[in-house]
């Protein structure tokens, strides 16, 4: 019932975000369209007060474009705000001599934004909202990931369904399909951002394959080779045999096994069996290989690795070994002699039979144990995942699963396979194919860390970079302290290929391993000259062939600070201007990943730190907890929240997805129990709201519609109180130009007291946003808006505002004038607190004010409110003595008879504890009686004998209160009886489930 509208404003957003991207030439050239020119105009100015029902999608159309076509999200040119070229009507006035640059974490170009970039947005977007409004001169700098893997992945997976693979269409073909899929994909990605509200730099967006940034790249490999720093060696990688590549840590899963498991694996027509230990015999022998009667017994989960063994270890100290210290085993399928070696790092005699096999080309651990022994071990397991090993042809080219099969059906006819047991292990998954990871011995490209690490760890240690929340700098160093070399290659087609060139006919053999030449250069042509120097050659005579690898994603996402600006041009002016930044804010699982790789290659690259803070936010979870995932059907698309979705929507894209038939009915079942209504439009401004709401410093943030809904009627609760405020202000000739804070001198007690209220607001906010504290700036102004303005101000001015003026006397007409003149400042300055984080509605209902066009055309031409402007407002004995009354209100109200029976609830008396809430209840009767709604309130002597007061009279409840104060509320006749029988049985109910809770 949702898809219809949101159609409409996805397709006008996203001739928005194509027209914007054509400023700088990226999408379409053609620069502002005549529909974005209009958006100048846009939204037309509304005449007269507020109208109508707060909807979000009708507060958020048009605005983003005019926005856009105004520049507001463009930096300050010349020392002049871009956004106006009359700078006299600059309300933010000229940046300082500070700038605010801020980098948004290039999302990957497959098309979907999820709820961890919803939150991103949300907290840079205030920021950046914040610093603008305080006239800082702030550049948010847009951007996207090419993702390499993952963009790889869905391409191939779109050729599958038409029966074709990237190497039947070779890799020029593949490429451009890509590039095609790219075009058609990257539009989306803006439209969301779009629709969140960013107040992005749109003409300065960056794309990680564009032929500039990848200039960048190329370069930066050139110089860290060039420094020693890059080198080619034979390790053990992570390999994906259905990628056919190596990948990084961050794109392993683990899953926990325990027993037998049957797992379905790509490539497999069935499933395999994981967590089982198998038990096969090595016949022990002398050297010259003649066998005796004793066999060791070996355990191992992969038997199609035996096929790769190279050697048996036993420990030192094990006593039912000592005599076998320096012999040989047979290899159960080639028969070829194996030595026993002895390895105190390697072998557990407590664990199995205290025997284990040495596969060093297929297992870290054994990999480590044979450089430590010199021994060789060669890779049995191609890269699809194919056994090799032509020396043993009965399961040479034979998947590797099934090759674990047919090698113990072969161990048990040799009388060597002894048994199988359940075993509990962790398997590593392939995150993008689902695929179970190979470690695999072959060639790639490594970066040494090491030293660039140290500099990483001595900025933090020397303060010159924060990490916020600063417990993450435990983390920071845990890693950092214990960096290996980075595999920067990867065997994939999409991406940056490695500017690196085999030199042909320079091939030779050192210690049994084939060592090639490999030269690196900017392009092939200084390739060439570089090996021609080496070999003292004719530059024409040498023959190269470039490494068909790109480099890891990761690799050129850690260069984004830099290369996104000019790098290496460090002359160009947005390098010059912009480098380097001042924050960088994303999730907490990618410090390591990223954040610490901008920081170690900007150092080395730039002589200088990319930014001088890290703010970390947690994961985005459901409601309980759990990490979501589409699998269980917890995933929330933040368009969803936006615009709204029915279940039947939800539920036919479970349909159209991937997942197993398993998985989409478990996901189904989720959904039709969490949302059977499906979700109901709440607008960008709650999506936004709730975040900032809930993200503390580095904590994860467990989120269900509840939020989200709260933060809708939060949304209402403002619209309907500039419903209010704006039917009186139009008209008003004196309102007409805005009020200014320091000609503003109140008198009544709610005025002095709101206006306090109102400075206390703006300081927490600032200090709030100033320390990175989100939910103390929400709770800042909510409670302003929520507690006290609407709740507690807006209801005492009502009666006043409505006074007839005829009928009024000159000194009501004097309170009148000056409570509309109070209410002006609040909604004015209220909506300046709220605009960072709610650009929408704070724009939509400023835009109704009827002095914004004699002030500013936009709220964000508009300073954010600042202590020092409002501290004359503070104002601790009004506010001491409106919290009194407050607290008296609150204790009457909160009496649950009255909820259950008005008419019970007439007479409230009260008790001052001294003089002088005594003289302040006695001078504000009228206030007690319009907020607490008691038709008749009591000013009692404290010196009455004990025997008249209303706690010892018949009727009388007693009710609390923290104000120094008795409050008794009196309850009459048949109703008293009737209310308090109710009363108790609702209280013995709700400590029921109180306990019921507890016990759980």
């Amino acid at each position: 019932m949702y898809v219809a509208k949101r159609i409409s404003l996805q397709s006008s957003l996203l001739l928005e975000c194509n027209t914007f991207a054509g400023l700088r030439g990226y999408g379409v050239t053609s620069g502002v369209s005549k529909c974005a020119a209009k958006a100048k105009s846009l939204p037309t100015k509304p005449k007269g007060p507020l109208t109508g029902g707060y909807n979000p999608d009708d507060v958020q159309v048009g605005l983003y474009s005019w926005w856009l076509t105004n520049n507001y999200f463009r930096p300050a040119l010349q020392g002049k705000p871009a956004n106006l070229l009359d700078t006299s009507n600059v309300c933010a006035g000229t940046h300082k001599d500070t700038k605010f640059v801020m980098m948004l974490p290039p999302p990957n170009v497959t098309g979907i934004l999820h709820m961890g970039h919803a939150l991103t947005v949300s907290i840079q977007d205030t920021l950046a909202r914040w610093h603008r409004m305080q006239g800082i001169e702030t550049m948010w700098l847009p951007g996207y990931d090419h993702a390499g893997i993952a963009t790889q992945t869905v391409v191939e997976n779109q050729l599958k369904e038409k029966g074709l693979t990237r190497h039947m269409l070779g890799r020029t073909a593949f490429t451009k399909a890509v590039w095609k899929w790219k075009g058609e994909k990257v539009d989306s990605i803006y439209e969301q951002f779009c629709e969140l509200g960013c107040s992005l730099d749109w003409s300065r967006k960056v794309f990680t394959m564009d032929s500039g940034f990848s200039s960048a790249v190329t370069e930066a490999f050139v110089q860290l080779y060039d420094k020693g720093l890059i080198t080619r060696r034979k390790r053990l990688v992570n390999w994906c045999c259905t990628l056919r590549s190596a990948i990084s840590d961050i794109e392993v899963d683990s899953m926990q096994v325990d027993g037998p498991t049957r797992i379905k694996v790509p490539g497999y027509n069935e499933p395999v069996t994981f967590g089982v230990l198998h038990k096969c015999a090595f016949q022990v022998a002398n050297s010259e290989g003649e066998t005796s009667c004793m066999r060791l017994s070996v355990a191992t989960t992969r038997p199609e690795t035996i096929l790769g063994d190279v050697a048996v270890a036993v420990h030192s100290q094990d006593k039912r070994y000592e005599h076998l210290h320096g012999g040989y085993v047979l290899h159960p399928l080639s028969s070829q002699l194996l030595p026993i070696i002895i390895d105190d790092e390697l072998v557990d005699p407590s664990f199995g039979t205290g025997v284990v096999k040495i596969t060093p080309a297929h297992d870290e651990n054994d990999f480590a144990a044979a450089k430590r022994h010199g021994l060789h071990g060669k890779s049995i397991i191609d890269e699809s995942g194919l056994i090799d090993c032509p020396t043993a042809p009965n399961f040479h080219k034979m998947p590797r699963f099934e090759a674990r099969n047919m090698i113990i059906e072969y161990l048990k006819e040799k009388d060597l396979y002894m048994g199988a047991s359940d075993h509990n292990m962790v398997l590593s998954i392939c995150s993008r194919s689902g695929d179970v990871i190979e470690p695999r011995f072959c060639s790639q490209w490594y970066l040494d860390c090491k030293d660039m690490s140290k500099k990483a760890l001595e900025a933090v240690h020397e303060k010159r970079l924060e990490i916020i929340p600063t417990h993450m700098e435990r983390d920071w160093r845990r890693w950092l302290e214990n960096i290996q070399d980075w595999c920067i290659s990867r065997q994939l087609w999409w991406g940056h290929q490695i500017p690196a060139y085999k030199v042909q006919g320079m091939n030779s053999v050192v210690n049994g391993e084939l060592s090639e030449m490999w030269v690196v250069g900017r392009n092939e042509g200084e390739a060439r000259e570089r090996a021609a120097k080496q070999l003292s050659k004719d530059p024409a005579s040498i023959d190269l062939v470039q490494d068909e690898d790109v480099l890891d994603t990761w690799f050129s996402s850690g260069l984004f600070p830099f290369a996104s600006l000019g790098w290496p041009n460090t002359d160009a002016e947005d390098f010059k201007q912009y480098y380097p930044g001042n924050i960088i804010e994303t999730g907490n699982d990618i410090l390591f990943f990223w954040v610490a790789r901008m920081v170690m290659l900007g150092q080395e690259l730039t002589d200088t730190l990319p930014f001088r803070q890290v703010y970390l936010h947690g994961m985005v979870r459901d409601g309980t907890g759990k990490k979501m995932s589409k699998s269980l059907g917890n995933v929330i698309d933040p368009m969803d929240v936006i615009h709204g979705i029915d279940l039947a929507t939800m539920q036919q894209r479970l349909d159209e997805s991937n997942l197993s038939d398993k998985e989409k009915n478990r996901a189904k079942g989720w959904q039709k129990k969490q949302y059977p209504n499906g979700i109901m439009p709440c607008g960008a401004d709650a999506l936004r709201l709730t975040f900032i709401a809930s993200s503390g410093q580095g904590k994860d943030l467990n989120l269900d519609m509840t939020k989200f809904l709260n933060s809708k009627a939060f949304c209402n609760k403002i619209w309907n109180a500039l419903k209010f405020a704006t039917a009186h202000f139009h008209g008003n000739a004196d309102l007409s130009h805005g009020i200014d804070s320091e000609s503003l001198k109140p008198t009544a007690l709610q005025d002095k007291w709101i206006l306090n209220r109102l400075a206390v607001a703006i300081q927490k906010s600032n200090k709030s946003l100033r320390d990175f504290n989100f939910p103390g700036y929400y709770d800042a102004f909510h409670d302003f808006w929520l507690d006290d303005l609407c709740d507690v101000y807006i209801e005492l001015a009502k009666p006043i505002l409505l006074r007839d003026k005829e009928n009024s006397t000159p000194l009501q007409l004097a309170e009148k004038e000056m409570t509309l003149k109070t209410l002006h400042m609040c909604i004015e300055t209220g909506l300046l607190l709220l605009a960072p984080v709610m650009p929408y509605i704070s724009e939509h209902l400023y835009q109704h004010l009827p002095w914004s066009n004699t002030k500013c055309t936009s709220i964000f031409e508009n300073r954010f409110p600042e202590e020092s402007n409002f501290e004359h407002y503070y104002n601790t004995k009004a506010d001491e003595s409106m919290s009194w009354l407050i607290e008296v209100c609150k204790a009457i109200r909160s009496i649950p008879l009255r909820q259950l029976n008005p008419k019970a609830n007439s007479y409230a008396h009260i008790v001052p504890k001294n003089a002088q809430i005594e003289e302040c209840l006695r001078a504000n009767l009228d206030v007690i009686k319009l907020l607490s709604r008691a038709k008749h309130v009591r000013i009692e002597n404290e010196s009455v004998n004990d025997m008249e007061k209303p706690s010892m009279s018949h009727g009388f409840i007693t009710c609390v209160c923290p104000a120094p104060c008795h409050v008794f509320l009196r309850v009459e006749g048949e109703v008293q009886r009737i209310e308090v029988e109710r009363e108790i049985i609702r209280l013995q109910k709700k400590s029921y489930k109180q306990r019921r809770i507890w016990e759980r």
